[in-house]
């Protein structure tokens, strides 16, 4: 399992690469090889994931210079070399322009059927919401309200009044 927080936790410094690799190093338990003798130990590895995440042509980029959807993207990569089959996204379109967010859940979409991942991701953009999972939790103050498919989530009329104000 693995977790992309809501704020971005890169190494900033650090390049789009090595930010990959140091995901890859612990996954591979070879904490030894942190400060590799060779530039490019894990390159291949780390390219595979950045072409699976659109972003293979900002490999030698710095992170701190990337826009932030792209950082968004930086970390799914890591997550993604952790081999997780459950990734947890908390609010990962949040930050981004409305048509980043499409490209980025799209991205995460096509992820989760080509490597079989389970995805749970909390989001509070409605289009968002509605749009990607095959089911919907709704919570409200810490009360699960309903778990379902999108189309009678939004049926719901309890769900409905707890996002208008009608519930305490």
């Amino acid at each position: 399992m693995c977790k992309c927080f809501q704020i971005t936790k890169l190494f900033m410094k650090l390049t789009v690469f090595e930010n990959v690799r140091i995901a890859l190093i612990s996954r591979n338990r070879k904490v030894f090889d942190f400060f590799p003798k060779n530039r490019n130990y894990l390159r291949e590895e780390a390219a595979l994931i950045l072409e699976s995440v659109g972003i293979l042509h900002l490999i030698d980029e710095t992170v701190a210079y990337l826009s932030y959807g792209d950082q968004r993207r930086v970390e799914v990569a890591t997550a993604l070399a952790m081999s997780p089959k459950f990734l947890l996204l908390d609010e990962p379109t949040a930050g981004v322009a409305r048509a980043e967010g499409y490209a980025i859940m799209d991205m995460v979409e096509g992820l989760a059927k080509e490597e079989g991942l389970t995805v749970l991701f909390i989001e509070h953009d409605m289009d968002i919401v509605f749009n990607y999972p095959d089911r919907i939790s709704v919570m409200h103050n810490g009360v699960k309200l309903a778990t379902d498919t999108p189309e009678r989530i939004r049926q719901n009329d309890f769900v409905r009044n707890a996002y208008l104000g009608g519930l305490e």
